[in-house]
């Protein structure tokens, strides 16, 4: 089922609460995943909407495999629960986000040239190289994230 499909044939462009599971997802080298979405063509972290009766981490292995194709992930750590009070999509739609995220490191190789209608691309980058991201509370994820590895090194 596509949950969200569902509910906006009810309740139109009209602000829900959306749940998602993203993760952040780490090289060898310390660079992320980062993913330029098909609505935006903006960049974000890989992720989600939870589906009903999904839990975040069932929903975390599913969307990374829809938006990279990668199938081997390893989820290290729950980072925190962010709040975005009001988004709105290209297509109208009004949402308050609350995103579940988690580090996640892949056994495997990613392939940077996969692309579907949700994916345009992927690309590694590095703290000083985040590119235009397509809300703002992913730049309090990432920041976090790289605030915490400064602070363990």
């Amino acid at each position: 089922m596509d949950y969200i499909k569902w509910i906006r044939s009810k309740v139109g462009h009209d602000k829900i609460i959306l749940n998602y599971a993203a993760g952040i997802i780490r090289n060898d080298q310390g660079q992320i995943l980062m993913q330029q979405r098909g609505d935006s063509h903006l960049w974000g972290i890989i992720g989600g909407a939870m589906e009903l009766s999904e839990n975040p981490e069932d929903t975390l292995r599913r969307e990374i495999l829809e938006e990279t194709g990668l199938r081997n992930i390893i989820i290290e750590k729950f980072q925190g629960v962010y709040i975005t009070p009001e988004l709105r999509y290209p297509n109208g739609d009004l949402a308050q986000c609350i995103d579940l995220v988690y580090q996640v490191y892949t056994t495997e190789q990613v392939d940077l040239n996969f692309k579907n209608e949700e994916t345009l691309a992927l690309k590694w980058i590095d703290e000083p190289n985040i590119p235009p991201l397509f809300n703002q509370n992913q730049m309090v994820i990432l920041t976090d994230y790289f605030q915490h590895k400064k602070r363990k090194s």
